[in-house]
């Protein structure tokens, strides 16, 4: 009788490790296939991502296009304490080929010698245009009440954007921004990249901004158009002034390009899209360059990564191509 109690009570536990061990199994391929579809579903719409929108920039057709030709245009730069960048990159900006237009650069309560540098320039330059802003410890302000100022002063239509540590490689730079404008455009993206140079973080540096390039310029061929970079952008002074400027994010230190594109483009007036490359200084900011290419565009979207990947090169394949009257992909 103790026996056979013992061994009842025996296959009474086996049968209960039995069934605890099938469902920690059934638990564990569960598991298994909740992190798969999860996997899944995360590569799908990432995929989705790079070809509809990532690659829109490389695989979009060429059409004709008729801009404004060579309208009157305003250039705007803010700058504090760039002295040795306005001694390096701001003549390429005032010895541009275009018939009419002004450099705006606004002197941002600088305290090194940016003050006398532009004053030399001044001499110089018909074209130029200094406003000063003074530092005043009761007023603080970030970058958007320099460029403010700047808006303020110019006197033509098409405000275009860049940076006192940019440099335009080509002389044409204003006439194909200008270029992309119609009637119905109100904002033209353009594309930053960076000075080639060694070492792997260089390389990571322009291969990640040209990413984001992608990323926003698909964005913006696919009518979702959300940000802009602020070293290469133009946008029209009525539309600045009809959407209230920054009113909306006036209070954040940043967002003078991003938020201000985000907020202010649509379906309808959705940015026509500059696709340029260029070099850049130092620190992390730059402007343009441009040209036509004859290849096709896969080709070409092939040759700019390896430029912007290889360091023996600076960018040097350029594309332009264009749909309609509401697109520019150059």
């Amino acid at each position: 009788m103790i026996f056979t109690t013992a061994f009842l009570h025996s296959d009474y536990l086996s049968n209960i490790a039995a069934i605890f061990g099938s469902q920690m199994i059934l638990n564990y391929h569960s598991a298994h296939l909740i992190f798969f579809l999860l996997f899944t579903l995360t590569f799908v719409v990432q995929l989705f991502y790079y070809l509809y929108y990532y690659l829109a920039a490389a695989l979009h057709q060429d059409t004709d296009f008729k801009g404004i030709k060579d309208p009157p245009v305003s250039v705007i730069i803010c700058a504090r304490n760039e002295e040795e960048n306005l001694k390096s990159f701001l003549t390429s900006v005032l010895e541009q080929d275009y018939p009419e237009y002004e450099v705006i650069v606004v002197n941002d309560c600088s305290e090194d010698d940016t003050y006398n540098i532009l004053g030399e320039y001044l001499k110089k330059y018909s074209n130029l245009k200094v406003s000063n802003i003074s530092k005043d410890p009761k007023f603080t302000h970030n970058k958007k009440f320099a460029q403010f100022i700047g808006i303020k002063a110019a006197k033509n239509e098409f405000l275009i954007f860049t940076d006192a540590d940019c440099r335009p490689e080509s002389k044409k730079w204003l006439h194909y921004i200008a270029a992309c404008f119609n009637d119905s455009i109100d904002f033209v993206l353009g594309y930053g990249g960076y000075f080639s140079k060694k070492g792997l973080l260089n390389k990571y540096i322009r291969y990640d901004s040209m990413v984001i390039a992608m990323q926003y310029f698909g964005m913006t061929i696919r009518r979702a158009p959300y940000m802009g970079v602020g070293r290469n952008l133009a946008y029209r002074r009525s539309m600045f002034f009809g959407k209230k400027g920054f009113g909306s994010h006036t209070h954040l230190a940043s967002g003078d390009d991003d938020l201000f594109v985000n907020a202010n483009s649509s379906g309808n007036n959705w940015p026509p899209v500059m696709m340029i490359f260029s070099s850049m200084p130092t620190v992390p900011e730059t402007i343009v360059r441009w040209n036509t290419g004859g290849n096709p565009i896969p080709v070409l979207f092939l040759q700019r990564i390896y430029a912007v990947i290889s360091s023996r090169k600076r960018g040097i394949f350029q594309l332009q191509i264009t749909t309609s009257l509401k697109t520019r992909l150059c």
